[in-house]
Order: structure tokens, then sequence, then C-alpha cells
């Protein structure tokens, strides 16, 4: 594995096309259930305090535009710290089972993260948690397989 400035762009790589990925199915999912499962506008609502008082998640420009960076940073974090995790086992490449793995992990602690900081936070929006978790949990395996291509985008892994 490469250090420095090739791990930042492959965090970034992987980061980016897994936050994606995952985004596009919790879009999905919204479409199908009728729930808002959006985390761009429940992430957003939750950084800027912008809940509306009817418990609606605000879905205003500002709000979707810090709820966004947010996520796409966060991702780039678990992909990095993914990064990290193969630099200490030593494993010169990710492979996909070992990218499901991780989300699988990270879906883990997304959720348990987004229990807490929706029970926890002041303005939280109103939104059916159950359903969310699951799909949060089931989001981030999906990740993990997005995580893997921007990966195999920038020829980080063979074949």
């Amino acid at each position: 594995m490469k250090n420095g400035i090739t791990e930042l762009l492959l965090a970034t790589a992987g980061g980016i096309t897994g936050t994606f990925i995952m985004t596009l199915f919790m879009n999905a999912m919204s479409r199908i259930t009728g729930y808002n499962l959006r985390v761009p506008s429940i992430l957003g609502s939750l950084v800027t305090m912008r809940t509306k008082p009817s418990g609606t998640p605000s879905r205003s420009f500002s709000t979707m535009l810090w709820g966004s960076i947010s996520h796409y940073a966060i991702g780039i974090v678990f992909a990095f710290i993914y990064l990290l995790i193969l630099k200490m086992n030593s494993d010169a490449y990710s492979s996909l089972k070992d990218a499901l793995t991780f989300g699988f992990f990270a879906g883990i602690v997304a959720a348990i993260f987004w229990f807490s900081f929706i029970k926890l936070h002041p303005l939280s929006p109103v939104i059916n948690l159950k359903l969310y978790l699951v799909c949060i949990f089931i989001a981030h395996i999906i990740f993990g397989a997005g995580m893997q291509l921007g990966f195999k985008l920038i020829g980080f892994i063979a074949g």
C-alpha cells in the first residue's frame, strides 16, 4: 500500500463512490417506502438545527448542502479507516469480501450512531427510526461495495 497523498486519493475516491451509491440506495428506499430516508435532508437538519416545527426534516438548499458535505466527509473518513485497517494487517489490496465485511461493521457503528444522535438531539426530525436504521445498516454494506468500486476505478486493486 502507498502512503500519504496516495492514501488520501484512495480514501477520497472510495469514500465518494461508496457514499454516492449508498445515497442512491437510501433515495430509492425513500421512494419505495414513502418515508423520508434521505441522508442529506436528515443529517443536514440535525447539523444545521433546522428541523421544521412539524418535525419534518428541512429540504432547504443550505440544509441539503451541509447534509451532503457532512455525509461525504464521513464517507471519506470511513474509507480512510478501512485503508488503515488494511495497512495494519499488511494487506496490499482490498477484496470485495473485505470491503463488504467492513461495510457490515460500519453499518453497525452507523446504526448505533444514528440512533444515539436522533435520540439525543434537541431538534430531531420525526422519522420512521426503525426503518431508517435497517436501511442505514444495509446502505453501509452497499457503501463497502461502492468503496471497492472507487478503489478499482483508480487502479488500487487488480482485476
